[in-house]
């Protein structure tokens, strides 16, 4: 085999093994970026590799099947709603703390065709020789120790203490035993089991209060995901592939001739059988017992799947150890779904509720469903906008205000922001339009029906049970929530894993390139070389942008400035980084009118509303920056102020603070009637808002209208007694009435 092959199978068993366990402290997006950026630096390496392969060898290995097809639609599809997105370079790099942009997509697809291609083709140097796995461990070992120390101090120096020696040794065993597994689709099976094993150790480790991690500010972790919902999730994944090893150590072998051979094998046997019975169980223990709602659910669909996929012949032949799973879990299933918190019992009472859910909403008799609702209600109405290719891959972030509900505004706030549907058919539909749907189902039907109509020997059949089984519990689980990259990346391996699986024959694509052959190696090495620079200048900026939120939380305002600005000039791509840079701005600009901080705001919010066009965020930024302007320049901006203002409220017609601002501006431009005009809109969606409620009634109090000024100033009065303004509105009160 080349070597240029176990290099390109290494990179995606580390990809695999490393995006669930990995996060890097010194991020600020501890464990949204630091995996992202595993996936990125991983994927360029392999496109590399198979570039030279291309060049070198003239050919890349490539498994025709109709699935194939599929894919290349629903690529073009995401592709095409990415350029006619509302954001196109939030649909190309991924919204902060999501990444599920287009780069992050194409990324998943070439696991898939890496996977796919490359897996089950021919042994590699890892497996065929101990003392290269031993060097590569001790290497792959020093370096994850340099990039994630135990211990905040950076080096080699780590190896000097008990924890970093320990850390080192626990590395390269994982390591060492990973790198026997990176040939095969059941040792890509074997790496989702450590992965899942140490996630969920490192659960159990935190929940009896044993976190050797250095959190700051006290722990601040669900096991490696940072999330409870992930953890199960992720372990769900896990789960089914587990469970298809678990039936596999049932399968009759041949009956040996000698009599003490036989003996041992069969020693061997009920050994592994009840290694892995311990690793089933535990991974059910340590993932099920979080009791997430749509984890239940992602188990049954996946289950029902299994045994669908396992056939009435695989059903009898491993009807034991079947019987031992359910006489073992059945029980477990029911008393994490239906006591305690009651995952199913609860849900039956929110889908109960359903119907009065905008009278209940926010209040103690609704719950999760309900938020739900309304958030599915929104993305429908984004659906009747943008049928064709949706709003853009990755967009709901800056989309979903302009659509979300008063209700849900109610409960979560104005600046409240929902980066996900919660329902994956509703995502797509509203991020890549009735377009993705269809590309995006005819891609996964198109894998289901091969599935089903496979006919494989008894052992992979087996192997497809289970990644079929996790498959189908990864689309369940999404029915009611959503996938982050390390889930997401480990779910388009699985797929990648079941192609491997089918009958279909791997071939080879010819490409000869000998007459511009190094032309082209010189190309795609500086390509190479620049994704590898943007890798480090994203990380660079994500840590950058830790220590300026940490200067602004410290109020060292000035300070945090410079910091901010280092972290856009590495990474412009993020709007979090201009929101930083621009609220700080503002808080000093509101302390201390300066000309140069509202300019360099002016600046920096003009460059966030070009690159984020529908953010009301960027452009409520830019409105505060115009008026802070004028009043430290003493040049008359608020016309400037109104219209930014007013583009905020476009995209965000439930954005309070846009109102009252147009309101106050108005009232010192002596426009009374304008002025009552936006303090009435705000009070339309807030009855209660104070600032409205003040001028409201003062406005009509000059106006004479002394009766309509009576209802807004009692109030006022009555829920602010301590406000300053309560005195004035006494005094209208009595001076009036």
């Amino acid at each position: 085999m080349l070597i240029i092959d176990s290099i390109i199978k290494l990179c995606v068993g580390l990809i695999v093994l490393l995006m669930p366990l990995y996060f890097d402290l010194r991020l600020s997006d501890l464990f949204g970026l630091s995996k992202t950026i595993i996936l990125y630096l991983f994927s360029i390496i392999i496109i590399y590799l198979l570039c030279l392969r291309a060049i070198f060898y003239k050919e890349i290995p490539f498994k025709k099947t109709i699935i194939n097809l599929f894919l290349f639609i629903f690529l073009l599809v995401n592709i095409a709603s990415s350029i006619a997105s509302t954001s196109k370079l939030q649909s190309i790099f991924g919204e902060y703390k999501s990444q599920e942009g287009l780069i992050t997509l194409l990324c998943y697809a070439l696991l898939l065709f890496i996977v796919a291609n490359f897996v089950d083709r021919e042994k590699g140097i890892w497996t065929k020789n101990w003392q290269i796995r031993l060097y590569t461990s001790i290497a792959l070992s020093i370096a994850l120790l340099l990039f994630f120390p135990p211990q905040p101090t950076i080096g080699f120096q780590v190896l000097q203490s008990s924890v970093g020696f320990f850390c080192f040794f626990a590395y390269f065993s994982c390591f060492f035993l990973f790198l026997s597994c990176v040939d095969t689709t059941i040792g890509f099976v074997k790496i989702f089991i450590i992965g899942g094993l140490l996630s969920g150790i490192y659960y159990d480790l935190q929940l009896k209060g044993w976190d050797f991690i250095q959190w700051e500010g006290g722990r601040a972790s669900y096991s490696t995901f940072g999330n409870i919902g992930w953890i199960g999730h992720y372990g769900m994944l896990v789960f089914f592939p587990c469970f298809s090893l678990f039936l596999l150590g049932f399968k009759k072998s041949p009956i040996k001739k000698e009599a003490k051979k036989r003996k041992n094998s069969e020693g061997a046997k009920y050994l592994s059988i009840g290694i892995l019975f311990f690793i089933v169980a535990f991974l059910f223990v340590s993932f099920f017992q979080i009791r997430q709602r749509s984890t239940f659910v992602g188990l049954v669909g996946g289950i029902l799947f299994f045994l669908a996929t396992l056939g009435l012949k695989g059903l009898k032949e491993y009807k034991k150890p079947l019987f031992i799973l359910c006489f073992f879990f059945l029980p477990l299933f029911f008393f994490y779904g239906f006591t305690g918190r009651g995952i199913f019992i609860r849900s039956i009472r929110e889908f109960g509720v359903m119907k009065k859910t905008d009278q209940l909403f926010g209040k103690e008799g609704v719950t999760t469903i309900g938020i739900r609702l309304h958030i599915w209600k929104a993305c429908l109405n984004i659906i009747k906008d943008y049928p064709i290719l949706g709003c853009g891959l990755d967009t709901m972030m800056t989309v979903y205000p302009r659509y979300r509900t008063l209700k849900h505004v109610e409960v979560e706030g104005q600046y409240s922001r929902n980066q996900n549907a919660h329902n994956d058919l509703l995502q797509i539909t509203s991020t890549t339009g009735f377009l993705g749907l269809f590309s995006y189902l005819l891609f996964h039907l198109s894998l289901f029906f091969a599935i089903i109509r496979s006919k494989l020997s008894d052992e992979k059949r087996i192997l497809l049970a289970g990644l079929g089984g996790a498959w189908m519990a990864h689309h369940s689980n999404n029915l009611f929530s959503f996938g982050i990259p390390p889930i997401n990346a480990s779910w388009w391996v699985i797929m990648g894993l079941l192609i491997s699986l089918l009958n279909e024959k791997k071939g080879n694509i010819k490409i000869d390139l000998s007459f511009i052959k190094w032309p082209i190696f010189g190309i795609t090495s500086l390509i190479a070389f620049l994704g590898i620079l943007f890798i480090i200048n994203m990380y660079r900026a994500d840590c950058i942008f830790k220590h300026a939120k940490a200067y602004d939380s410290s109020k060292r305002l000035i300070e945090a400035i410079p910091i901010y600005k280092e972290a856009i000039r590495f990474n412009p791509f993020y709007k979090d980084y201009y929101d930083g840079l621009l609220n700080t701005y503002l808080t000093l600009a509101r302390e201390k009118a300066n000309p140069l901080w509202t300019k360099e705001a002016i600046v920096f919010a003009l460059k966030s509303v070009n690159l984020f066009p529908e953010d009301s965020i960027a452009w409520n930024f830019l409105g505060g920056a115009y008026y802070l302007d004028g009043v430290a320049s003493g040049i008359d901006r608020r016309d400037e102020a109104v219209y930014a203002y007013k583009n905020a409220i476009k995209f965000e017609p439930f954005l309070r603070d846009a109102y009252t601002n147009i309101g106050q501006i108005r009232f010192s431009q002596k426009r009374q009637d304008d002025a009552l005009f936006w303090f009435k809109k705000a009070l339309e969606f807030i009855p209660d808002d104070n600032l409205s409620l003040y001028y409201v009634g003062s406005l009509l109090f000059e106006k004479k209208k002394l009766k309509e000024a009576e209802p807004y100033l009692k109030r006022f009065i009555l829920l602010y007694p301590q406000d300053p303004r309560a005195i004035m509105a006494r005094k209208m009160l009595e001076g009036g009435l």
